[in-house]
């Protein structure tokens, strides 16, 4: 069984190990935007702008969360 709270605090613990590994903050963004919870991605799909400026994926992501956020 797939538990949410628990996969986003294991991510949130290794991304303090390692704030800059974009793959890492990624999938903590995309794990919170599939449990309902677009500010919290949003934040962190600011930071991955930070780190990779040219993914366009990564503003396509941050779009949708603003959306999602109305």
């Amino acid at each position: 069984m797939f538990d949410s709270e628990h996969t986003i605090s294991v991510l949130r613990e290794a991304l303090l190990l390692s704030p800059d590994n974009v793959p890492l903050r990624r999938h903590l963004a995309t794990t919170l935007m599939h449990t309902g919870r677009p500010g919290e991605a949003e934040q962190e799909l600011r930071q991955l702008v930070a780190l990779d400026p040219v993914d366009t994926g990564i503003r396509l992501a941050l779009a949708e969360a603003f959306e999602q956020q109305g």
